[in-house]
């Protein structure tokens, strides 16, 4: 009976492996990788950038955010005044 246990988990353990061969994790940075990346003055400009690129979304969204809510509540009022009268 313990058989029946044994091919799910022979099964997994070689997709496992297929898998590892398959897809290989990405080398891990090293730290002078990092330094290097931190020197340059180009990729910090464009790091810079896609930082303020996205405050300006962020800003926006929450622009958006606040117009939903009061229309949200303005539709809320009139379907609540329209039921009671």
């Amino acid at each position: 009976m313990w058989y029946f246990w044994l091919i799910p988990v022979v099964i997994f353990w070689s997709f496992g492996f297929r898998r590892r061969w398959e897809h290989p994790r990405p080398r891990k940075r090293k730290r002078r990788d990092l330094e290097e990346a931190a020197g340059n003055p180009e990729l910090a400009a464009e790091v810079e950038a896609q930082r303020t690129y996205i405050g300006d979304l962020e800003a926006r969204v929450a622009e958006l955010e606040n117009r939903l809510d009061f229309t949200e509540r303005l539709l809320s009022s009139r379907h609540h005044s329209e039921t009671t009268a």
